[in-house]
C-alpha cells in the first residue's frame, strides 16, 4: 500500500483457483500531536475467475484394440481429462472433429461404438481426432488422437466349395 495515496497494489498475480477472497486489515494514522489518532478497516478483495487454464489429458495420443464382436453402444475408451479452472471454465466438452462419426461417438469423455464393425469387410484401423474444450467464454481446447484397432475373430462358419474338377473328399 502506498503510504501517501493509500492505493493498494498487488505484489503477485492472484489465482481464483487458489484463493477466491483476500481480506486485508488497513490502518491509517494522522500526525496529531500530542495524541495520534488511528482508524482501521477491513478491505475484502474478491478475485474474479478468468479462463486461464487449458484442458489437460493424461495422454494426447491414445490407442485401443477391440474385437470385432463389440456391440453397439459399448464403451471403447475413457479419456482422462481435466481443467484446473472453476465453474464453466473448468467444465469439459468432447467432440470428434475427424474420423467416422457413423461408427463412433463421444459422451463425457467416453468413446462409444455406435455401429458394429466387421473386420472381414471393413477397415481394421480407425483414426479419430477428438477436441476437448472447456466451456468458458473464451474457450481453451486440446486435440487428442485416438487410433482404434479392430481384431477379427473366428465368427464365420466354414463354407463348402464344390470342386469343378470333381474328386474325392474325406474328413
Amino acid at each position: 500500500m502506498d503510504p501517501t495515496t493509500a492505493k493498494v497494489y498487488l505484489r503477485k498475480m492472484l489465482d481464483y483457483e487458489l484463493e477466491t477472497v483476500y481480506t486485508i486489515k488497513l490502518q491509517i494514522s494522522d500526525k496529531g500531536y500530542p495524541i495520534q489518532r488511528t482508524s482501521t478497516t477491513l478491505l475484502n478483495i474478491n478475485v474474479k475467475d478468468v479462463n486461464d487454464n487449458s484442458p489437460k489429458c493424461e495422454d494426447t495420443y491414445l490407442t485401443e484394440t477391440i474385437q470385432e464382436t463389440k456391440r453397439q453402444d459399448t464403451v471403447i475408451k475413457y479419456m482422462k481429462c481435466s481443467d484446473a479452472d472453476a465453474g464453466n471454465n473448468g467444465k469439459l466438452s468432447y467432440e470428434i472433429v475427424q474420423g467416422d462419426y457413423a461408427k463412433f461417438s463421444i459422451q463425457a469423455g467416453y468413446v462409444l461404438l455406435r455401429r458394429e464393425i466387421d473386420a472381414d469387410t471393413e477397415p481394421t484401423v480407425w483414426p479419430l481426432k477428438i477436441q476437448v474444450s472447456d466451456r468458458g467464454d473464451s474457450r481453451n481446447s486440446i486435440l487428442v488422437d485416438l487410433i482404434i484397432y479392430v481384431e477379427g475373430v473366428d465368427d464365420n462358419a466354414p463354407v463348402w466349395v464344390s470342386s469343378s474338377q470333381g474328386g474325392n473328399y474325406s474328413a
